[in-house]
């Protein structure tokens, strides 16, 4: 044992743990000054190996006025003073070993940290011994299931991907790094799609981009963010949302859209847009404020599915708003209903968390368009809008700012509904 200063021990800025429990700091805290310090921190000259969370403990016992010191091993330390072990003299692999043992054989730290240092370790320990395995660090970290510590590692190889990165268990993670593998496969694939052979046109930009370099268009139909913090929703969903979707971000920017919609359509257009039936109101006086004459109710898609938020205490969310609006008293195909039935898309046919089934599409298309009509879908996400205008004999222009949805809907490009 040695004493050495507190305000002198560093700690490493690539230590594995980066998130405290409040409450545990607190029980510590008290622990050490009823009962004093049972095991030592361990140090290599004056830089922290182990024990951040009884050096973070002692630190906030001396900031305290009547607080005398450090009790250890029966004796009282000298104020301001901590004592430590120091292992300068360990190889880097005994000091990733106490590492592993301080921060992965425990549970109450973020997954991204004990996966980090689950790789740590793994390439530390087949430096030394090729022949080191997933079983090997498995029974190391004390485990039985070698297939977990093996997910562990490769998520961390893919912590560049940031739905991987930012996911908030390793549940979520598996499943974003299978979605951003497969969304580059049909990144691939939809390669010999994308060609002069479709009329159709798609890019991986912001709405307002699109819509600057868009023909003037017959039917603006699209599903924007619907401002309700969809990333929050933990509902049945293939895709998490990963886009901002706050209210006045979302109001904000469906102004701007509005207003360039109205600028870049032909004369006489048509608006399709679906939107969260909290925010109809405020939708109806931006696109009104932007020139459009906005039908007074929204129209409404019943589904077979729907969201369900609190299943003990209400209904399930099974019907969508959809804002119509008209530019220059462009007159409608025929008389249809405000409502209408449509099934969703299955969960395992989901390829977008949002996904809309192209019977809506069609549906709401028909209203308003002739073959030969130019629609354009800002916000396209799995690229619904192609076969719906594959159908209807249209030509679309759409985008999106994910490059995973990108590529999902260029493999739909050619895509006819059967």
């Amino acid at each position: 044992m040695k004493l050495l200063p507190l305000d002198q021990i560093e700690v490493p800025t690539n230590r594995v743990r980066k998130v405290f429990d409040e409450k545990g700091h607190a029980e510590l805290v008290q622990s050490i000054r009823d009962f004093g310090l049972f095991h030592l921190p361990i140090v290599r000259g004056n830089m922290l190996v182990s024990g951040e969370r009884r050096l973070r403990a002692c630190k906030a016992l001396h900031t305290e006025l009547d607080f005398p010191g450090i009790m250890y091993a029966g004796q009282p330390q000298a104020a301001g003073m901590m004592p430590v072990l120091d292992w300068d003299e360990l190889d880097d692999e005994t000091a990733m070993e106490v590492e592993i043992q301080e921060n992965t054989i425990r549970t109450d730290i973020p997954w991204q940290e004990v996966a980090s240092a689950r790789r740590a370790l793994l390439a530390l320990r087949q430096s030394r011994n090729p022949e080191y395995s997933y079983p090997d660090l498995a029974a190391e970290v004390g485990t039985s299931r070698s297939t977990d510590v093996k997910e562990q590692v490769i998520l961390a190889d893919n912590f560049d991907i940031p739905a991987v990165r930012n996911a908030a268990t390793l549940k979520d993670a598996k499943k974003a790094l299978y979605r951003h593998q497969e969304a580059e496969l049909k990144g691939l694939l939809g390669v010999t799609v994308d060609s002069a052979a479709t009329p159709h046109t798609l890019r991986q930009t912001d709405a307002a981009t699109l819509l600057a370099e868009v023909p003037p268009f017959d039917v603006l139909i699209t599903d924007p963010p619907y401002g309700q913090d969809a990333g929050t929703i933990r509902a049945s969903m293939k895709i998490d949302h990963t886009y901002e979707d706050g209210r006045e971000a979302t109001l904000d920017m469906l102004g701007t859209v509005a207003q360039d919609a109205y600028a870049a359509a032909r004369p006489q257009a048509h608006a399709y847009v679906f939107c969260n039936i909290l925010l109809f109101p405020d939708l109806v006086q931006r696109f009104t404020a932007a020139g459009w004459q906005v039908w007074p109710r929204p129209l409404i898609w019943v589904k077979d599915v729907g969201h369900v938020p609190a299943a003990n205490f209400g209904p399930s969310y099974n019907y969508e708003a959809v804002l119509f609006a008209n530019k220059g008293e462009k007159p409608t195909q025929f008389l249809a209903p405000s409502a209408f039935s449509v099934p969703a898309v299955k969960k395992e046919g989901k390829e977008h968390a949002a996904q809309k089934p192209v019977g809506v599409y069609t549906n709401l298309l028909a209203r308003s368009c002739v073959p030969g009509d130019l629609i354009i879908d800002p916000f396209c996400g799995s690229g619904t809008c192609f076969p719906a205008a594959n159908a209807l004999q249209l030509t679309a222009w759409a985008g999106d700012i994910d490059e995973a949805s990108v590529n999902t809907a260029r493999t739909r490009l050619a895509e006819v509904p059967a």
